[in-house]
């Protein structure tokens, strides 16, 4: 697959999005929701703090750890990691602590995004290697600009780490205009 001079980026598909939508519902879950702008804070600031941990570390791809219960912040993390240039990775906070660490010494995260509910767990889980980072549902104090990053067509939107049991294969499927990496 080559680069195409068509290609949108998801970040750029998102931005529009909120342009022309600001007011409109863009999340809703069992306790909050959000409009297009509250999610566009939320993601701008949070991707701030991503592009900050990947300056001076070049990665080929570059990749953030989700450990974040099924919500409207896992999608606003999600987001964040898209709009600043990297692929995600949700990890299951169902899974066993083994496993978890299997994923995190295979995939090597340049960052985990949680919430303070699993701050300690996934610290005790990630070791030293990996920047561990505390979302919050609150907008931000000070709006944050966004801060477009060039986007590889080819690089990963996310990856999916299945239940093998050496954790060491990893397939990579294309899907435009990102691909999708598995590790088993």
């Amino acid at each position: 697959m080559n680069k195409s001079s068509s290609f949108e980026s998801v970040a750029n598909r998102f931005w529009n999005t909120v342009d022309n939508t600001l007011d409109a519902l863009a999340i809703q879950d069992g306790t909050k929701s959000l409009t297009y702008s509250e999610l566009d804070s939320r993601v701008n600031e949070i991707a701030a703090t991503i592009g900050e941990a990947r300056k001076g570390r070049p990665q080929a791809e570059p990749l953030v750890s989700l450990f974040i219960d099924h919500s409207a912040t896992l999608v606003t993390a999600m987001m964040s990691a898209l709009v600043s240039g990297c692929g995600y990775q949700p990890l299951d906070t169902g899974f066993p602590d083994e496993r978890l660490q299997k994923i995190l010494q295979t995939t090597q995260p340049l960052m985990i995004l949680t919430t303070e509910n699993y701050l300690e767990r996934i610290k005790n889980l990630a070791g030293s290697k990996a920047q561990v980072v505390v979302i919050s549902d609150q907008p931000p104090n000070v709006p944050v600009e966004r801060n477009p990053v060039v986007v590889d067509a080819l690089s990963p939107a996310y990856i999916l780490s299945t239940s093998g049991t050496t954790n060491r294969r990893t397939e990579r499927h294309f899907t435009p205009p990102k691909k999708l990496a598995t590790c088993s």
